[in-house]
């Protein structure tokens, strides 16, 4: 479908577009949750994937987000956030975008945001690391937790196209979210928050495209 190849096509550009958004993410340290136990990266990944699932589930059911809008407003957002900022107020803008869900949506990106924070928080030798190593390391470990999924596909055509579509949209979606503020945060305090709500709208329309092609390919 050419939709679905202009999405991909918008999806690339918005990932690299949230790498030069930036904003601080060192204020937010007091609100990390205090604990003795290290978040290992499997744990982390673990979570990260449970909810990025769960707030794509929601996403995919939005079907009249303005997408022109919300990438207007958080293009605004971006030129205005100071180091005092919080992630709340970028929320904000999925109310003016028609999201019927957008407090239940906000919590999860919250508590995603919040996952990220509390990983790096109890890592911190992994500021050791640069951007490739750091993003590297996250979509390696996101790929070994997707491929039982995968190995669990149907043998239907249409339903083992529509699995890998919606995967690929996981896997994007949680490298993204994930790899945009860890690398922020590891390389010199900064997190792509921009970058990190736009990736999570991205991949859920991703995900609703992908029910078109397999309703497309049933002929239904």
């Amino acid at each position: 479908m050419d939709i679905l190849k202009t999405l991909r096509k918008s999806y690339f550009t918005m990932f690299l577009a949230s790498l030069v958004l930036l904003i601080s993410c060192s204020q937010y340290d007091d609100e990390i949750i205090d604990t003795n136990e290290k978040l290992s990266l499997s744990n982390y990944i673990e979570e990260h994937l449970k909810l990025t699932t769960e707030l794509m589930i929601l996403l995919e059911s939005e079907r009249n987000i303005d997408k022109e809008s919300f990438l207007k407003s958080m293009s605004k957002k971006s030129k205005s956030i100071s180091e005092n900022s919080k992630p709340e107020e970028i929320i904000g803008t999925l109310v003016n975008a028609n999201f019927q869900q957008s407090n239940v949506i906000s919590e999860l990106f919250l508590k995603i945001y919040y996952n990220n924070l509390n990983f790096i928080n109890s890592n911190p030798d992994l500021k050791n690391l640069n951007k490739n190593e750091i993003e590297n390391m996250i979509t390696v470990e996101i790929d070994k937790k997707l491929i039982q999924f995968l190995s669990n596909k149907s043998s239907d055509s249409c339903k083992e196209t529509w699995v890998k579509a919606l995967s690929r949209c996981k896997r994007n979606a949680a490298i993204s979210m994930g790899a945009s503020l860890a690398v922020g945060a590891f390389t010199g305090g900064t997190g792509y928050l921009v970058g990190f709500f736009v990736s999570g709208v991205v991949a859920g329309i991703c995900a609703s495209d992908a029910d078109a092609d397999y309703s497309e390919c049933m002929g239904w």
